[in-house]
């Protein structure tokens, strides 16, 4: 798997890469001890960071401490939350996740405006051309197809 990490981005792309995970593992594992829930938690923000970095989108981790707040309120000194309290919990943290990077509203703006923008001109030079019946299916089936071959999507 390493190997086509290395074949997918240049090599200035992976030294960026790299400086980053080595910031991360200093941040998270330099004389600590982790717990395995720990351990995946680094993980997730790592990949996260890496992700921000690089404009892919990601769904943005919730921070310990808004985790631990939530537990707390809703627990109350309990091993374990009820069923509707994990499900209040979810919900709340649900409100508070967001989307990082520009891939999806990127990609949205292209598949939409494209076609969008294709039929606007064609309508506005020469309308009886091509009936938009045709068009604006043909223009976003090769905006699909442009976004595949540049690994958009």
């Amino acid at each position: 798997m390493g190997q086509a990490a290395n074949k997918l981005t240049s090599g200035n792309d992976f030294g960026k890469k790299g400086e980053k995970v080595k910031e991360c593992y200093f941040e998270h594992f330099e004389g600590k001890m982790l717990s395995e829930s720990e351990f995946y938690r680094a993980i997730c923000v790592t990949v996260e960071k890496l992700n921000k970095d690089q404009g892919y989108t990601q769904v943005k981790t919730i921070d310990e401490e808004t985790l631990k707040e939530k537990y707390n309120h809703y627990c109350r000194g309990r091993a374990k939350p009820t069923f509707d309290e994990f499900m209040t919990i979810v919900n709340d943290l649900e409100k508070q996740m967001e989307l990082t990077g520009l891939g999806v509203k990127e990609t949205l703006l292209y598949i939409f405006g494209v076609p969008a923008s294709a039929t606007f001109i064609k309508n506005a030079l020469m309308p009886s051309l091509v009936s938009n019946e045709i068009l604006i299916p043909g223009m976003t089936s090769l905006t699909v197809l442009v976004l595949a071959k540049l690994k958009k999507i």
